[in-house]
């Protein structure tokens, strides 16, 4: 029997917990999952770009350019418990094939995003507009304006981001280490 409510997903390796981003997923109990852009376009970053590519290269047919969509950051994901559990089953169906290249995870995401911004379900996070997450790419690139109090990093309403991704792309990432 599940004992969870919702499951978050990370990447740990660059990742920073300022606040229990549980405690923000409770407060949208309308939305069953939880997905975080980074501000820019697929388009304007090459490495999503090539993965945009090859996954639609896998595709024998809805095959279609969505490099102008934001990116959608995989390494961070909240949602229900079950709707979770569909997520993995969707990864693992679309990135456990034989292909020419490799197929990540975020490709098959950010083929979708257009299904999952119609999906009253799905709450899009966007780091300018939520205090949820932000990532380092997005900011290094500028498409994302942030601050840093010394002991936080936090968006321009002075909110404490709940979760920094990528942290150590961030110009100070050195301070952030000290703390």
């Amino acid at each position: 029997p599940n004992t969870y409510d919702y499951v978050f997903h990370v990447d740990f390796r660059d990742m920073i917990i300022q606040k229990d981003p549980f405690e923000y997923m409770k407060k949208f109990p309308e939305y069953d999952a939880f997905l975080t852009v980074e501000g820019m376009k697929i388009s304007e970053c090459q490495c999503n770009s090539t993965w945009a590519h090859s996954f639609n290269e896998l595709l024998l047919s809805h095959r279609h350019n969505f490099t102008d969509h934001l990116v959608i950051n995989t390494g961070t994901i909240g949602a229900k418990y079950s709707t979770f559990l569909n997520f993995c089953l969707l990864m693992f169906t679309n990135t456990n094939r034989i292909a020419k290249n490799y197929t990540f995870d975020q490709a098959v995401f950010n083929y979708l995003y257009p299904y999952f911004i119609q999906n009253p379900l799905v709450k899009i996070c966007h780091p300018s507009e939520t205090p949820f997450i932000v990532t380092g790419e997005g900011v290094k690139r500028g498409h994302v304006d942030i601050k840093f109090d010394g002991n936080k990093v936090l968006n321009l309403n002075d909110e404490a981001y709940y979760i920094v991704h990528q942290w150590d792309r961030l110009e100070f990432a050195e301070n952030i280490r000290e703390n």
